[in-house]
């Protein structure tokens, strides 16, 4: 089978997978990589050519990974309201769709993501917060980090100090936070974490006995 028609076939696969939309959203960072890929064989092989290359290549992979999340998690919920429920309750609190409405500050693993989620207002009046509900299914962590991107805060929190923690969510997640917001997220964290923390140290006092 020719070259041309076998990448037809896996373009053609990639689209019954994903969808048509998202190949599009992807070209033009396709297109740089592959311009970059064109750059770097063209010129003199060095260690500074080298080194453009692989931290440009780096850059835009995160980009693909970004835009790959937004468009997934933008077609997780229907775009007609009359495919939703019209009503919900939660924590006994009776909420109403009203409209879809953009996440303003939603980060994932690869950056900042725009997502377009249906919107659910108390009927109560009682001074309640709007529902998400693809925020709640999705886990998103005090309302600005996906579940990933909080577990590696998590974890880079238990060893770095907070203006380190913020320089790599920056250089190796293009994620811009202040001091506030990352405390926010670990706060959250820790509070998830807290009902399993005495078990854990209850098994591991146990193995100390053994």
């Amino acid at each position: 089978m020719p070259d041309a028609t076998r990448a037809q076939v896996c373009l053609t696969r990639l689209c019954d997978l994903t969808a048509p939309q998202l190949l599009l959203q992807l070209w033009p960072v396709v297109l740089r990589i592959g311009r970059l890929v064109q750059q770097f064989r063209t010129q003199p092989v060095s260690r500074s050519a080298a080194f453009h290359f692989e931290s440009e290549l780096q850059r835009l992979l995160i980009e693909v990974g970004r835009r790959i999340v937004q468009s997934t998690y933008n077609h997780l919920e229907s775009t007609d309201r009359n495919r939703l429920p019209p009503d919900l309750f939660w924590h006994n609190d009776h909420y109403r769709l009203k409209r879809l409405s953009p996440s303003r500050n939603w980060n994932c693993l690869f950056g900042k993501i725009r997502v377009w989620r249906w919107m659910y207002e108390s009927t109560e009046n009682l001074g309640l917060s709007a529902l998400f509900p693809l925020e709640l299914h999705l886990g998103v962590v005090a309302g600005v980090a996906t579940p990933a991107l909080a577990d590696r805060v998590a974890q880079l929190a238990v060893e770095f100090s907070q203006r380190q923690v913020l320089s790599v969510l920056r250089e190796a997640h293009c994620v811009c936070w202040g001091v506030p917001t990352l405390r926010k997220v670990t706060r959250a964290m820790a509070d998830a974490m807290s009902p399993f923390r005495h078990q854990t140290q209850v098994e591991q006092v146990l193995t100390w006995l053994q």
